[in-house]
């Protein structure tokens, strides 16, 4: 599958997540969308995470891609609209990145801005991603 394929598939999952995984909540589509990655072997979102930590400084083992799209998008509700915009601006510069100068450019700005490479945001989202284990 190519990345615009992905990206058309992305945007009408987004949309109606609940027609895919059967529920209609952000966790479960997150792991349905990194299960379908996996078996694409990481080609789908490949340096997704690297650009978005990028463009967002933020470098903590704490905040994945899911969690970064939580904190934009501000809630739940809001985050899998957010995810669809923001893959396609990533997928429109996508073949052009490369991974080692996103990171070396984001260590370099959050050195600059915090004297260290390290960075979470300071402000979070009222809603942490939590994981329900009880039976549906």
């Amino acid at each position: 599958m190519n990345r615009e394929d992905f990206l058309g598939m992305l945007e009408n999952f987004c949309k109606r997540p609940a027609i895919y995984t059967g529920f209609p909540d952000y966790k479960t589509a997150i792991c349905w969308l990194e299960g379908f990655d996996t078996a694409h072997h990481g080609m789908l979102f490949g340096s997704f995470e690297q650009w978005l930590s990028h463009k967002l400084l933020i470098n903590h083992s704490g905040w994945g891609w899911p969690r970064m799209i939580l904190h934009i998008a501000g809630s739940e509700e809001m985050a899998l609209g957010t995810l669809a915009m923001t893959y396609r601006e990533y997928a429109s510069v996508a073949d052009s990145l490369d991974a080692n100068d996103l990171k070396n450019d984001r260590d370099a700005a959050l050195t600059a801005l915090y004297g260290t490479t390290s960075h979470e945001p300071e402000s979070l989202t009222n809603q942490e991603l939590t994981y329900d284990t009880s039976p549906r």
